[in-house]
């Protein structure tokens, strides 16, 4: 329930969409990836590999809540016009990808779920700031209402959004490529095919409902229309350009740790994930 793996999620979008905008940036980053850790220590360092691949079906179990889980968030994501709620959402896609990994039980599937536990961790804390920013700054966080002028005032804000959106579509040399890249070939290596699929289809979904958003931010013209005092759930506080400092920096950052993570993955992988592989793997 804690990992809001399909179908435990119910609680999962609501908790990030009403929660204030700087909350959602905390829960969203660490609260499902504890839950992940203690599945992984549970499974693999309790249990052991043998008795939950052989000894009784969690795995199987898991492998298919997880892919439902990522195909059911990605097209619910699609169909928000909230940019929290959609985040939401598609948190519920994410978290889907590290329980495929944890349920292929092969290194490659380990390696690829531990480090999308933390790619996902940066991504979504980068993006839920982004909504942060956005709300002080305009008031809201209307999908709809997106146009060309948030680029021209917010432009490192946007910027951080679009960095952190390509890499949860999983496209190289950030972050996101090379997580979806190891549990790919954990699906190749246990002949999955279905499962690999779902990760493909799913990547496309993920490209539909961030690239909206860019195509919004970076192609549509303002329609002229005043943007409403008091939308969204937070109060309205408009600013003409980029909020202060201590709200742009921090998705500056995660907007470069997700491409110096996407640079040095093997580093990562060989000294920090590997020597973590549990026994019998």
């Amino acid at each position: 329930i804690k990992m809001a793996i399909f179908p435990l999620h119910g609680w999962l979008p609501d908790a990030y969409t009403l929660a204030p905008s700087t909350s959602s940036a905390l829960i969203a980053p660490i609260g499902t990836k504890v839950a992940s850790y203690i599945l992984i220590r549970t499974l693999f360092f309790v249990y052991g590999v043998d008795l939950v691949t052989e000894g009784i079906p969690v795995t199987t179990i898991l492998r298919w809540l997880s892919a439902i889980g990522i195909i059911y968030g990605s097209i619910l994501a699609i169909a928000q016009s909230e940019l929290k709620r959609m985040l939401a959402y598609s948190s519920i896609a994410q978290i889907g990808y590290i329980g495929l990994g944890i349920s292929m039980a092969n290194p490659l599937g380990f390696i690829g779920a531990v480090l999308h536990v933390l790619n996902h961790a940066f991504m979504k804390a980068c993006l839920f700031l982004v909504a942060a920013n956005l709300r002080t700054q305009v008031g809201h966080s209307d999908i709809s209402r997106f146009d060309d002028s948030y680029r021209v005032k917010m432009p490192w804000t946007m910027a951080a959004f679009t960095t952190a959106a390509i890499s949860m579509v999983g496209l190289p040399p950030l972050a996101g490529f090379f997580s979806k890249w190891y549990l790919a070939l954990a699906t190749i290596e246990n002949s999955q095919w279905v499962f690999l699929a779902v990760i493909l289809i799913s990547s496309l979904l993920n490209a539909v409902y961030f690239f909206r958003v860019i195509e919004k931010v970076y192609m549509k013209s303002p329609s002229g229309v005043a943007d409403d005092a008091g939308a969204g759930n937070d109060p309205a506080q408009f600013g003409s350009g980029e909020p202060t400092s201590s709200m742009v920096i921090p998705v500056l950052v995660f907007a470069a740790a997700l491409l110096l993570i996407g640079i040095f993955n093997a580093l990562i992988v060989t000294t920090l994930i590997q020597p973590m592989m549990p026994p019998g793997m």
